[in-house]
């Protein structure tokens, strides 16, 4: 009988797979939001032509974001898109651990009840960031251009 040999993970997929600390950062950051706005496409049942006139993007964006694909969509804009839905996204930042010299990033999703009105949701990151515009106002001005009140 063969003896397989098995490697414990770090924990940290993306640098199992040999990504550098900064981008395995940014994807796990990623993978989060895109699985976000997956479950809030998903739970409404939308039909892609549907959410990609709510994105205001093409129909074969959505079908790649739906296929898992994070390629040519920066976090800002996986923020953005949540923020479109009706989604919070919160990120938090708070100091490491004294003996630990870097702080980690870490992203959990917040599991939360369908509701007849849609799904309410909450997703948090904690990762230094830089600081993006109101996405207040970027929900407004899509609102706006939608001509929703």
């Amino acid at each position: 009988m063969k003896r397989t040999t098995v490697t414990k993970g770090s924990g940290n997929i993306f640098r199992d797979l040999g990504f550098s600390e900064e981008k395995s950062a940014e994807l796990i950051l990623k993978s989060s939001l895109l699985q976000a706005l997956q479950d809030t496409i998903r739970s409404r049942a939308w039909k892609q032509v549907e959410t990609a006139a709510r994105l205001g993007i093409d129909q074969a964006k959505v079908s790649k974001l739906l296929a898992g694909q994070m390629a040519g969509f920066s976090v800002e804009r996986l923020v953005h898109f949540l923020s479109l839905l009706g989604q919070d996204v919160e990120v938090t930042v708070r100091q490491a651990p004294r003996g630990r010299r870097y702080g980690t990033v870490r992203s959990r999703l917040a599991k939360t009840l369908v509701k007849e009105s849609g799904i309410e949701g909450r997703c948090e990151k904690a990762v230094p960031t830089p600081c993006w515009r109101s996405l207040e106002d970027c929900r407004d001005n899509q609102l706006k251009r939608r001509g929703d009140p």
